[in-house]
């Protein structure tokens, strides 16, 4: 039999028909009014149960509600407390800001002090740098000072001895012969003179002569007593005079005034000043000239020996 409800033929085999659906039966009228009956009786079951669910559930919800404001209060009074505690370590970082102004003020001082002590360390530095070179020409200009000083105490000693030499005593000698020919004895004299400023001591006087020529380096005859000791002023004079030991012979005196046979006298004196007991010496030498008879006798001053000090 076809399904009214669909346009599609039955599906299967139409030689081969499947077999019929079972018919269910029809619903009874007492029972839906039974279940009906039933569920009308249990609703104010449901309901009273309910309210008392709804009851604990508003105590459930005020009680939790008053939990979780105890909670807020908790945590109020936790963030109250971090806010006391943050507010006291902000104080403490204000203080220690404050201290920290205060120390950088005070290094700020210091740096300031330290760069104006640096600076007057610098002028001083300066300073002490320009009286270094102001010293320093200082000691040049005393050193030159002292050079000229000493050159100028060296020029006045110099001036001094000068002036004491000067001042000093001067002897000197001349010399005149007599009887210097053939079978004759010639004697000699020599004047000594103090041509100085001041008196002199004489300590020695001593001669020789004779046919020889020492040159510079006589051979005095040593004296058989002690010399006297003789003062002579400024202008004063001293005569001193010997003879040789025997007469001239005449082959001699040919030799002399061929000029093949030398003659000399030789003569010395010794003094000192009695001012400042320097000593001083005179040497005097004279020769035979016999091509020059009318000076002195034909005697003249020898080129050496003849010197004084």
């Amino acid at each position: 039999m076809p399904d009214d409800t669909s346009s599609q033929p039955p599906t299967g085999n139409p030689e081969n028909p499947s077999p019929a659906q079972p018919i269910p039966p029809p619903i009874e009228q007492g029972v839906v009014r039974q279940a009906s009956h039933t569920n009308t009786n249990e609703k104010p079951t449901n309901t009273a149960e309910l309210a008392k669910d709804v009851h604990w559930i508003h105590y459930a919800t005020l009680w939790s509600q008053i939990g979780l404001g105890l909670i807020g209060l908790g945590a109020l009074w936790i963030y109250h407390g971090q806010l006391n505690v943050m507010n006291g370590q902000l104080e403490q970082m204000r203080g220690s800001g404050r201290q920290t102004d205060k120390l950088i003020s005070l290094y700020q001082q210091q740096v300031a002090q330290l760069t104006k002590q640096a600076g007057d360390t610098h002028d001083l530095a300066v300073a002490a740098g320009t009286q270094a070179i102001n010293a320093g020409e200082q000691v040049k200009k005393l050193e030159a000072g002292v050079k000229e000083t000493h050159a100028l105490a060296t020029a006045a000693q110099t001036a001094n001895k000068n002036a004491v030499e000067a001042d000093r005593p001067w002897i000197g000698g001349a010399l005149t012969v007599q009887d210097f020919e053939a079978n004759k004895i010639p004697t000699y004299t020599i004047i000594w003179v103090n041509t100085g400023k001041r008196p002199a001591k004489i300590t020695l006087t001593i001669s020789k002569s004779g046919p020889f020529d020492f040159g510079v380096n006589p051979q005095y005859t040593g004296y058989h007593t002690v010399p006297s000791i003789n003062l002579i002023v400024p202008g004063q004079p001293m005569t001193h005079a010997w003879q040789d030991d025997g007469p001239i012979s005449e082959p001699e005196m040919a030799a002399l005034k061929a000029g093949t046979l030398p003659f000399r006298v030789y003569a010395k004196i010794e003094y000192s000043d009695l001012r400042t007991n320097i000593s001083y010496w005179t040497h005097m030498c004279w020769r035979y000239m016999p091509t020059m008879p009318y000076m002195n006798g034909g005697f003249a001053n020898c080129a050496e020996y003849t010197d004084a000090k």
